[in-house]
């Protein structure tokens, strides 16, 4: 919003301020990719915002909280849902899920964000003729998962093994994304894709 006084008004003929940080990437545990990663379940809520939802804004207090549910080094990642129950991501990632041989990821009309992973998830699978359904993941259809993996543009995939106390097993929709996700070059999931293959 440019230069300007104190307050929420801003002044339409300022010009925006870009800012750019550059850090060295985190090399994350290769089992992570091979044999999977333990999540909780959040109690920390996703508000729900038409207006917002999709977008990745600097106010992330709701992660900010949710992150520090827990101190575990075993666990990799924490979900979030909104107050009706239903999933809407994770703390630092977005969720896919399968269930009833259909692959699956949280809707973004009321919350989430609209990671650049989670696209091109969606895009691999769309040039291989399967539709992801972005849909409404309910508490009913979150017990019927029968795999689930996490995505962002810093990990690539993870596929989920635990969610508390009930297990996993890293599924064919896992490997086979993250299979193709290495095809178009994604990094972090080429070396895995190989060990996993």
């Amino acid at each position: 919003r440019g230069i300007g006084p104190r307050g929420y008004a801003a002044d339409p003929s300022e010009s925006p301020h870009r800012l750019v940080g550059v850090s060295a990437t985190e090399a994350h545990p290769a089992d992570y990719y091979l044999s999977g990663v333990s999540v909780v379940r959040c109690s920390t809520r996703v508000s729900r915002n038409p207006l917002l939802a999709g977008m990745k804004t600097l106010n992330r207090l709701e992660q900010v909280l949710a992150r520090a549910e827990w101190r575990s080094p075993k666990i990799a990642e924490g979900l979030m849902f909104d107050e009706h129950e239903n999933l809407i991501s994770g703390v630092m990632s977005n969720v896919f899920l399968v269930a009833d041989g259909a692959l699956l990821t949280p809707g973004l009309s009321h919350s989430g964000i609209a990671g650049t992973m989670r696209q091109r998830v969606i895009d691999v699978w769309l040039k291989q003729g399967l539709q992801i359904a972005e849909c409404t993941i309910t508490p009913e259809l979150f017990s019927e998962a029968s795999e689930i993996f996490l995505t962002n543009a810093l990990i690539g995939l993870w596929p989920v093994t635990k969610i508390d106390a009930r297990q996993y097993s890293v599924g064919d929709f896992s490997r086979r994304t993250m299979t193709l996700l290495a095809a178009a070059g994604v990094i972090e999931c080429s070396a895995s894709a190989k060990a996993g293959a």
